[in-house]
């Protein structure tokens, strides 16, 4: 015999496999350690686009940075400066 499932028991049981879906989400993200490095250092000039220098420090504290740092570098250095380990990151000119 077969059974047929109501709207009101689907609804019921997604309620339940919601909540219990997340907490493992959250117990496997707790899990991974904060980073070994915890210092960034990025080049500071004038780029087309400023938004992902806007939204870069929020995320990169999220993930357990600490010191975030921003050098001023003229543009044509920036190749050699990150080359020589002086910045970490630059921007695409």
């Amino acid at each position: 015999m077969a059974m047929i499932q109501t709207r009101r028991q689907l609804v019921a049981r997604m309620a339940l496999a919601v909540p219990t879906a997340l907490l493992s989400l959250r117990r496997a993200a707790a899990v991974e350690p904060p980073p070994e490095t915890t210092t960034v250092r990025f080049s500071k000039h004038p780029v087309i686009c400023f938004a992902p220098q806007y939204v870069c420090e929020d995320l990169l504290r999220a993930e357990g940075f600490t010191d975030i740092r921003w050098v001023d570098i003229p543009i044509p250095a920036v190749s050699q400066e990150v080359g020589s380990g002086r910045i970490d990151f630059a921007s695409d000119l």
